[in-house]
């Protein structure tokens, strides 16, 4: 058998291990990096309001709220997670944000908005 078509078997076999093996109950695993974090569907506009409460300007919160809608939405539906307090969370935010191409300035912005939204 070619061993390309074995690789594509076994990343095949992997996938579908892991997603036999996922809950849709958050806490079930709390260590496990491939559980399901709690997210809203609503995206919120930053606004005034939104910058005065976190302490941030509003033109980062715009920046990083158009940063999610161009680049995160490229491959995740429009949905913002809850728990960005989670270590887990930033550090799958750094490697998302590295694979997608984001640069720096762009990614704090993602993340800082992302930490504001989540609490809208």
């Amino acid at each position: 058998m070619n061993r390309d078509l074995l690789k594509w078997l076994g990343a095949g076999w992997m996938v579908v291990a892991m997603a036999a093996c996922s809950t849709s109950e958050p806490d079930a695993f709390p260590n496990d990096p491939m559980r399901v974090l709690k997210t809203k569907s609503s995206v919120p506009m930053p606004d005034e309001a939104m910058a005065q409460r976190s302490g941030q300007s509003l033109e980062k919160l715009k920046r990083g709220h158009s940063v999610f809608m161009i680049k995160c939405t490229e491959c995740h539906e429009p949905r913002i997670a809850v728990e960005t307090a989670d270590p887990s969370w930033l550090l799958t935010m750094h490697g998302m944000s590295w694979n997608a191409g984001i640069d720096e300035a762009d990614e704090e912005a993602l993340i800082g908005y992302l930490q504001v939204a989540a609490g809208e």
